[in-house]
């Protein structure tokens, strides 16, 4: 997905043994310079290990690369096999003839084609990789192939690669014989500092066109620390970083991008501060703040304690009607980037109608627009990539686009009901029965007679829920920010930081009794259950996007765009009860 931002041909930290990408450290060097040494001069058997992750693949393939036409290579890189196995593998690699299954005649047949090689005067090699997978009975028929010989030298040059585990292997009592016939051995070790550094920049040159990502020292130390100088942990955090950079529309690769991709990876969420206590500390100061500018806008001041009065209650004159927004909120924030007076929008109360007018709209045009009239009632400075539309998967393209603005999206089955029980402006997809691809619609609000308030291509149109339905594919995309950086379902399980975020949070919006302690106690499950069935959200008390989403849209510090909240509630849709 990043490949075009940052000018790469590819994906420079691929988990694949690509030779290309092979950076020669100095125990590789020395690994590289015994497998040649070995092709040419050996009459034993090789041994390289390496740690889980260290190259050895890749370097057996740039070796086998690397031999010239005097050289014939098998190479088994799946040695789960049986003694017999093994040698119909050997010789299918080799070419020749692997029907049989009588180990004498499958011998004979390798033995003539050794033979043969040799007189040609061609050398004969053996590399198996994941050697430390080998059964002994299978390490004791490799020993006696290595018998295969003349009087003067032998016919076959065996290479085992594996994990450490392979020296303890063949250190065992029954193989003594075996071990004693290893004439050159050699171990990967891991990249130190200034190696990880080379490695990181060799893999960027060979992946780049016209690359200008820069990973700052504090990036490379991240990194260094967390990989411990294995390649391919060093790719996967890079990777991640590189992902994380696109999202941020940032070509430079800082500590705190490596750090962020470190956390990812390893399931932890990074502290905000030094430990829960500040935390504590700040959430006295918040709560007092929080709780009352919570209660100075409900009709109702009396304090809630119980779980029938959550959130502020619609009274029996309005039960219909979706919860009020804080006023202030909503005047701040909810703004128009496209300023029509409403009388002279387009106005839709039917599906023909809105047929027409959706089959003017270039379906991609209306994808761009729809993101962009989102972005705009989040940020004033909304500034979207041109290379997004080069991003086919819709989901792929809103997403990437929010995270350069800061912003999550959360994709629903959607219905107008569960919309506008959240509160959120969101995308939303269309498609007319002849069409092939789908159109886009920014949902901002209602008006005053229940209509939806929609973005289109450079307007605004007014559309009547009856006139949308039968366009409806069921997804969309609601954007939202994750003020307290919960960074997953916060749970019984979650870190100390996400607990007492959360326990901030209820306390802003009225929970005053809740303990500010690093732990997800009964008495905070209770909150969000009882908040879950006030909001009409699936209940399990678990905070989830959704649980967030109401979380935030409650609390009246956040400066967050509200759909207007006027339209009636219709049933609850099923298919929402997945999605949380």
């Amino acid at each position: 997905m990043y490949q075009y931002f940052f000018g790469f041909k590819e994906r420079p930290f691929k988990l694949v043994p690509d030779p290309d990408y092979l950076y020669l450290s100095a125990s590789h060097k020395e690994a590289l310079a015994h497998l040649r040494y070995a092709v040419k001069h050996g009459d034993g058997f090789v041994k390289i290990t390496g740690e889980v992750g260290t190259g050895k693949t890749t370097l057996c393939r740039a070796f086998l690369e690397t031999l010239d036409e005097d050289t014939e290579a098998a190479y088994i890189f799946n040695p789960r096999l049986d003694p017999i196995e093994l040698i119909k593998a050997i010789n299918d690699e080799f070419g020749i003839d692997s029907a049989s299954y009588h180990l004498k005649t499958l011998i004979d047949a390798l033995n003539a084609f050794l033979i043969e090689q040799k007189q040609r005067g061609k050398n004969s090699i053996l590399l198996i990789d994941e050697a430390q997978n080998l059964p002994p009975d299978v390490l004791e028929q490799l020993r006696l192939l290595s018998n295969l010989e003349t009087t003067r030298e032998k016919l076959l040059q065996i290479i085992l690669v594996g994990q450490p585990e392979l020296g303890q292997l063949l250190a065992t009592h029954a193989l003594r014989q075996l071990a004693q016939r290893i004439t050159l051995s050699c171990r990967l070790r891991p990249l130190n500092f200034r190696e990880t550094q080379n490695y990181i920049q060799h893999r960027i040159q060979v992946a780049s066109l016209h690359s200008g990502v820069v990973f700052d020292s504090g990036a490379l130390r991240a990194i260094h620390r967390y990989a411990k100088g294995i390649p391919r942990r060093i790719n996967i955090v890079c990777d991640r970083a590189l992902l994380t950079a696109f999202g941020l529309d940032q070509k430079r690769i800082t500590a705190a991008i490596a750090g962020k991709a470190v956390a990812e990876i390893s399931g932890k969420t990074p502290a905000r501060f030094g430990g829960w206590l500040k935390w504590a500390a700040l959430a006295a100061a918040l709560a007092v703040v929080g709780t009352a500018g919570f209660w100075m806008h409900r009709t109702d001041t009396t304090r809630i304690e119980s779980s029938s009065e959550i959130f502020p209650s619609p009274s029996p004159a309005v039960a219909s009607k979706v919860l009020e927004p804080d006023a202030d909120a909503v005047s701040s924030a909810n703004t128009e980037p496209l300023a029509a007076p409403a009388e002279t929008r387009p106005t839709f109360d039917d599906s023909a109608s809105l047929a027409a007018w959706i089959s003017g709209i270039d379906f991609r045009a209306s994808r761009y627009s729809a993101l962009e009239n989102i972005l705009s009632l989040w940020d004033s400075n909304v500034k979207i990539r041109p290379y997004l539309d080069e991003i086919a998967n819709d989901a792929d393209f809103f997403q990437t686009a929010a995270g350069q603005h800061d912003l999550k999206v959360q994709a629903l089955n959607w219905h107008i009901d569960k919309l506008a029980a959240l509160n959120l402006p969101a995308v939303i997809e269309l498609k007319l029965p002849t069409a092939i691809f789908p159109h886009y619609l920014s949902l901002e609000g209602f008006d005053d007679s229940g209509r939806l308030v929609c973005g289109g291509v450079g307007e605004r149109i007014l559309i009547a829920p009856e006139a949308l339905a039968p366009f409806r594919t069921g997804y969309a995309y609601v954007f939202w920010k994750d003020f307290f950086a919960y960074q997953g379902t916060v749970s019984l399980n979650s870190g100390s930081s996400a607990i007492v975020s959360l326990k901030m949070n209820l306390k802003q919006i009225g929970f005053s009794d809740i303990d500010m302690t690093p732990f997800y106690d009964a008495k905070t499950r209770q909150a969000i259950v009882n908040i879950q069935k006030h909001n009409g959200i699936p209940v399990d008390g678990l905070v989830g996007p959704l649980t967030q989403m109401v979380l935030y849209n409650h609390t009246p510090s956040l400066s967050i765009p509200r759909l207007r909240p006027n339209l009636p509630v219709q049933d609850t849709d099923p298919r929402m009860e997945q999605k949380n």
